[in-house]
C-alpha cells in the first residue's frame, strides 16, 4: 500500500509486528518532547519508512500489504474511493489515500493477522464470527452456525427456518431493505402473463403453461361482450340487454302429463306476468272452438260426427254432410246444387238421372254418346214452349226441332213437319203417301197424287233422245237438250280445275274445283294434313310388294289388373314398333316397346319412359301372341286409363 500519513511530533505511533504473540511485539517510539526521530522500522513484515519533519512527519509503508494500524487511531471513515480518514487518539484526523479510482480493478489475496491483504481471495477472520474465503474461486462465509457459499449461479444459507411472515428482503438502491408483499405468493396463484394487452379484454388461466393470456370477453363501459359462444348453466334476469344469442331452453326434468286449470304458463311482457291453463283455453276459444271438459280445445260438434262423412259448418258448429268417402269412393246422397265453376279431371260417371237446369253444357272437344242400356242414346224432353233442339253451324245455318214437333233444316222456324230450305238430296227411294205439289201451290205447278203427275202448261217438244223438261223465262215447263252424261253419271256438277290435280266437290256452290292432292301419274303429293279413316292403317310396301310396313293407331281403356290391347295381325309379323301413351286425367306417361315375332313367341322391350308426373302410371307392361295378333297387355297405376298405341310393323 503506498501513501502518506499526516503525523505530528506530538503523536506517538505504534507499529504492531505482525509475530504470534502480538504483545510482545509491540515497540514504543519517542514523541516530540524527546526530539527523537525514528528514521525506519523493520518489523518482517517489509518496511516503514518515517520522514519528513517534526511540523509533517511521513510515513511510508514499503510493503504490498498493509497489516494493522497501531490503537493510536480510534476510528476510520471511508470518504471517498481509494481513501480513508483516520481519526486520532486526540481527536484530529487525517487522511490515508491508496490513489484507488473508479474503474480501476483490486485483486485481494488474502487478509488475515499473517499475510495481510495478497492473491485473489479476501479472507477476513474475526474470533467467534464470521470468515469470508474466496480460496476457491467462490465466496464462503464460515460462521460457527455453518457454511454459506456464493458461486457464479447459487446462493446457499444454512439454517435458515421457515417463515410466516410477508416480509421479504428486497434491493433499494444498492442496498438491501424490506417490504411487505401479497400473501397469494405462498399460495401458487401468481402466474406469468401472455397476452398483447388489448384493452378492455378479460384474462384467462392456461393451465398448460400456467400462464395469464387473453379471453374472448371484453368490457367496455357497462357493457360485455362475448366474441364468441355462450354456454351458461343459468343466466338470471329478463335477457333485454343480451344481443347475438342464441339460447338453449334448459326445461325441468319433471314433466306434466295432465295439464290443471289452475297451472300456470309465464308470459315475458316486460312485467313478468302469468296465465292459468284454464284462462289460456278461454281465452283461445272462439267461433267454433269450444273448451271440451275444461281441459283442451276442440271444434263445436266434432264429437258427434261420424267417421268417413266430410263434415260441414252449420254457422256454430261442425255436422255430417252427406258426402261420405270409402277408400277411393265419394258417395253423394240426396240432392246437390252446385254454384259457381267445377272442373273435373277424369271420367265422371253418373247413376241415375242427370238434370241440367238453366246452364249451358260447354265441351272443348267433341261430344260424344255412348248408349250401352235398352233406351235411346239421347234422350231431351221440352217442358217449355221453346225448341226442343237447336243445332248452328258456324255459318249460321240452322237445325232445329221445334216445340210441334217440326223439323226446320234451314229455317228456324218451320212450318211443316219438315221445313228444308235448301236442296234435297236423297240416295235411295223416295216413298211418299199422299199429294206432292212441285212449285207453288195454286199456281204454275206440278201435283204428284197416288195415281196421276198432271204437269200443266207443258207445250209439246220437238227435240228427242237426250232431252229434258226444263221451265223456261216464263214459267212453262219444256223440253231441251242435255249433256247425255247425265244418264250414265249419278251426279253432274260445274266446275273447273288445274291440271294433275285431284278434283273436290264444294257442296256451297255445288261445283267442282282443286283439292290438295297431285297425281302426276308417277307422283301423287299431299299438299296439307292427312287423317285416316278411324280403325284404318297405312301400307308401305318395299319393292316386290312381298315385304312392307303398316302403320296403325289402337286404344284401350286398361287398368290395375292389365288390359290386352290387340295390334297387328301376327301371320308374317317381323318386327314392331309401339309408342305408348297412358292418359289418366292431368297424369300422363310415355314410352316405347320393340317387339319381335319368331313365328312362335313373342318378345319385347321397353324404353324411354318419360313421366309428366313424379308417380308413373305406367306398371307393367308385356308381350303376348295368343290369338291371331301381336298383342300388348297393359298394367296401368289407376283404373280407366286411356292407352294410345301408336305402332308400325314390318312384314
Amino acid at each position: 500500500m503506498n501513501g502518506q500519513i499526516d503525523m505530528t511530533a506530538d503523536k506517538i505511533v505504534n507499529v504492531a509486528d505482525p509475530t504470534a504473540d502480538q504483545d510482545a511485539a509491540t515497540k514504543s517510539y519517542v514523541d516530540s518532547l524527546s526530539n527523537g526521530l525514528v528514521d525506519s522500522v523493520t518489523a518482517g513484515n517489509d518496511s516503514i519508512t518515517i520522514g519528513g519533519t517534526d511540523e509533517d512527519p511521513t510515513v511510508a509503508v514499503n510493503s504490498t500489504c498493509l497489516t494493522v494500524l497501531s490503537s493510536a487511531f480510534d476510528t476510520a471513515t471511508c470518504t471517498a474511493q481509494g481513501a480513508t480518514t483516520f481519526t486520532r487518539l486526540n481527536g484530529s484526523t487525517a487522511t490515508l489515500d491508496i490513489g484507488l479510482c473508479i474503474g480501476d480493478n483490486v485483486t485481494f489475496n488474502k487478509v488475515d493477522g499473517t499475510a495481510g491483504v495478497c492473491g485473489n481471495n479476501i479472507r477476513i477472520g474475526v474470533t467467534g464470527a464470521n470468515e469470508i474465503d474466496t480460496s476457491s474461486g467462490d465466496l464462503t462465509i464460515d460462521s460457527a452456525g455453518g457454511t454459506t457459499t456464493l458461486d457464479d449461479t447459487t446462493i446457499a444459507i444454512p439454517n435458515v427456518g421457515a417463515g410466516t411472515d410477508n416480509t421479504v428482503v428486497i434491493k433499494s438502491g444498492n442496498n438491501l431493505a424490506t417490504d411487505e408483499i401479497d400473501p397469494k405468493v405462498w399460495e401458487i396463484k401468481l402466474v406469468d402473463y401472455n397476452g398483447t394487452s388489448q384493452i378492455g379484454y378479460l384474462p384467462k388461466y392456461i393451465d398448460t403453461t400456467g400462464t395469464i393470456d387473453e379471453s374472448i370477453i371484453s368490457e367496455s363501459g357497462t357493457n360485455i361482450t362475448i366474441n364468441g359462444g355462450l354456454t351458461a348453466v343459468a343466466l338470471s334476469g329478463d335477457g333485454s340487454c343480451l344481443s347475438n344469442v342464441t339460447a338453449t331452453a334448459i326445461f325441468p326434468t319433471t314433466a306434466v302429463t295432465n295439464i290443471a286449470s289452475g297451472n300456470k304458463f309465464f308470459i315475458n311482457d316486460g312485467a313478468n306476468k302469468h296465465v292459468t291453463y284454464a284462462n289460456l283455453l278461454t281465452d283461445l276459444a272462439g267461433t267454433g272452438i269450444v273448451v271440451e271438459s275444461s281441459d283442451s280445445l276442440a271444434l263445436a260438434g266434432a264429437a258427434s260426427l261420424d267417421p268417413n262423412t266430410v263434415p260441414y259448418w252449420t254457422g256454430s258448429a261442425l255436422d255430417d254432410s252427406i258426402i261420405t268417402r270409402s277408400a277411393s269412393k265419394i258417395t253423394i246422397g240426396g240432392d246437390h246444387l252446385v254454384t259457381g265453376s267445377s272442373t273435373i279431371y277424369g271420367n265422371l260417371s253418373v247413376t241415375g238421372d242427370f238434370t241440367c237446369v238453366d246452364t249451358t253444357v260447354s265441351t272443348t272437344s267433341a261430344l260424344s254418346v255412348t248408349n250401352t242400356g235398352t233406351g235411346p242414346a239421347l234422350f231431351v224432353k221440352q217442358g217449355g214452349s221453346q225448341p226442343i233442339a237447336h243445332f248452328i253451324d258456324s255459318n249460321g245455318d240452322d237445325i232445329i226441332f221445334a216445340d210441334n214437333g217440326a223439323l226446320g233444316i234451314g229455317i228456324a222456324s218451320p212450318t211443316e213437319k219438315l221445313d228444308v230450305v235448301g236442296n234435297i238430296k236423297a240416295s235411295g227411294s223416295l216413298t211418299i203417301a199422299g199429294n206432292t205439289t212441285l212449285g207453288n201451290a195454286g199456281g204454275d205447278s206440278v201435283t204428284i197424287n197416288s195415281a196421276t203427275i198432271t204437269i200443266p202448261n207443258v207445250a209439246a217438244g220437238t227435240q228427242s233422245g237426250d232431252t229434258v223438261l226444263v221451265k223456261d223465262s216464263n214459267n212453262c215447263v219444256k223440253l231441251d237438250s242435255v249433256d247425255p252424261k247425265i244418264f250414265t253419271s249419278t251426279t253432274l256438277v260445274d266446275g273447273s280445275g288445274t291440271g294433275n290435280r285431284v278434283a273436290k266437290y264444294t257442296a256451297t256452290g255445288d261445283t267442282i274445283g282443286d283439292s290438295n292432292i297431285t297425281d302426276t301419274g308417277s307422283l301423287i303429293t299431299l299438299d296439307s294434313d292427312v287423317t285416316i279413316g278411324s280403325g284404318d292403317s297405312i301400307k308401305l310396301p318395299a319393292a316386290g310388294g312381298s315385304i312392307y310396313a303398316l302403320e296403325k293407331t289402337f286404344t284401350a281403356s286398361v287398368g290395375t289388373g292389365g288390359t290386352t290391347v290387340a295390334t297387328f295381325a301376327k301371320s308374317g309379323f317381323d318386327a314392331g314398333k309401339y309408342i305408348v301413351t297412358l292418359i289418366k286425367g292431368v297424369n300422363k306417361t310415355v314410352f316405347e316397346i320393340l317387339v319381335t315375332y319368331n313365328d312362335t313367341a313373342a318378345f319385347g322391350t321397353v324404353y324411354g319412359i318419360v313421366d309428366a308426373q313424379a308417380t308413373s302410371q305406367l306398371t307393367n307392361v308385356d308381350v303376348t301372341n295368343t290369338g291371331s295378333t301381336i298383342d300388348l297387355v297393359i298394367t296401368s297405376a289407376s283404373a280407366t286409363t286411356t292407352a294410345i298405341v301408336h305402332g308400325k310393323a314390318f312384314y
